[in-house]
């Protein structure tokens, strides 16, 4: 996804409501990381974990990163990333995702067991809370379905206001670790996509 010499767009997570992106250059590059420049000064921690987006075969693209390093911080903010998980596609969902908010399912975000399932695919799900988290932020999800559960990492893609203090969140399963095909959350994820796909089919054959 990321070039050496090309344009990269980095999210910072926690700036503001709106979804900002910063341009900067990408001046080194590898399989596992990359370095970038910006042409303005950037507040960012080192750990801080974001989204990066770049255009790929004519396709805007999305990567998790967390910042290594701040090689310099001013007059122009070069920053060292360790890429994290895979790119997909930022322009849509990777996957049809199919509605739970009938069904009044709890689902869990870190400390916070009073989220409500909305909605899954075999990649990503949506949840509502009461908690707010920022876009690009990596938490600890368990979600189930019919007794199928599935626990893991999960990366905060979006944020919409949901009104009486809620927030109306759409998360991505972080992929799996070097070695392994799919992560636990993402097993899950597929096996409940599918089980929610096949009652919907037993209740349109009942009706």
């Amino acid at each position: 996804m990321l070039t050496t010499g090309k344009d990269v767009y980095i999210l910072l997570p926690g700036e503001s409501t709106e979804r900002v992106l910063h341009q900067g250059t990408v001046t080194e590059c590898s399989a596992e990381a990359f370095v970038a420049e910006f042409g303005e000064v950037l507040e960012v921690e080192v750990g801080t974990t974001l989204l990066t987006h770049a255009e790929f075969n004519r396709k805007f693209m999305q990567q998790g990163a967390t910042v290594q390093a701040i090689l310099a911080p001013s007059p122009k903010t070069i920053i060292a990333f360790r890429r994290d998980g895979q790119p997909i596609n930022a322009d849509t969902r990777s996957s049809y995702r199919v509605s739970l908010a009938a069904h009044n399912l709890p689902a869990r975000i870190n400390d916070d067991q009073l989220c409500r399932l909305l909605d899954v695919s075999a990649t990503g799900f949506g949840v509502v809370s009461k908690t707010q988290w920022n876009v690009g932020d990596v938490v600890t999800a368990t979600v189930g379905y019919n007794g199928i559960t599935g626990i893991g990492e999960a990366r905060v893609q979006s944020v919409r206001d949901a009104g009486a203090g809620r927030f109306r969140y759409g998360l991505h399963a972080v992929e799996a670790r070097q070695g392994r095909s799919r992560s636990d959350l993402q097993i899950g994820l597929m096996k409940i996509s599918l089980e929610v796909q096949r009652d919907q089919l037993r209740r349109m054959a009942r009706a």
